[in-house]
């Protein structure tokens, strides 16, 4: 494993998670499929849950098969 190269839409999107997590919001994310995403969201997921109290993270898709990649990651 590597320390990760991050494109600036990536920067971008944390930068948004982390500006949502100041001002007390909730975040949606609607993007295409197969854009490297999934990566980012089972991180964030497995983040709050490893270093927050009583976290509850939820990851929702359309259809049952849309959701395994994302939680395979979180899961590894």
């Amino acid at each position: 494993m590597i320390f990760p190269s991050f494109l600036s839409k990536q920067y971008e999107y944390f930068h948004y998670i982390e500006l949502c997590e100041i001002t007390k919001h909730d975040v949606l994310a609607v993007k295409s499929r197969a854009v490297g995403f999934s990566e980012i969201a089972a991180s964030l997921g497995v983040g709050t849950y490893t270093t927050r109290r009583n976290a509850h993270c939820v990851y929702t898709a359309f259809a049952q098969g849309q959701l395994d990649d994302v939680l395979s990651k979180a899961w590894f």
